[in-house]
């Protein structure tokens, strides 16, 4: 699947890049998402790394890539020193991912606490039945 062509070498490039170890995962049938979704999700990836690189001081990041019969999840964790509770999420890039996420009927959170890393998910719910079958 061309989505899972493309996350492998921007994990492994950004690897290389930031000296920071990256693991990619993927699970289930992950084909026929279509193009929106493979932009939204390859893009949010983009600046999740983005953000470790900038702010995590991390050591590792995995990000995972789950597809089930009725939607598609990306997970991004990081070992890194985490967001204080009161951290200005505007700051971190990702203010546009909720926003696409929403606009394909999906949710976006982040979760975060100082010294235990971040994680960023994005759920998108596959439109139509069968499309990662």
């Amino acid at each position: 699947p061309a989505l899972v062509a493309a996350m492998q070498p921007l994990c492994d490039d950004w690897a290389a890049r930031s000296g920071v170890a990256c693991r990619f995962l993927p699970q289930g049938q992950l084909r026929g998402c279509g193009e929106a979704m493979d932009t939204t999700i390859y893009r949010v990836t983009q600046e999740a790394l983005v953000n470790v690189m900038r702010h995590a001081q991390a050591t590792q990041v995995e990000i995972a890539l789950v597809a089930t019969p009725a939607s598609v999840l990306l997970h991004v964790q990081d070992d890194g020193r985490g967001l204080a509770a009161d951290a200005p999420a505007q700051g971190f890039g990702l203010l546009g991912a909720t926003e696409r996420a929403a606009a394909l009927g999906g949710s976006f959170e982040t979760r975060s606490a100082p010294g235990c890393g971040t994680q960023v998910r994005m759920h998108l719910p596959l439109r139509t039945a069968g499309l990662a079958a």
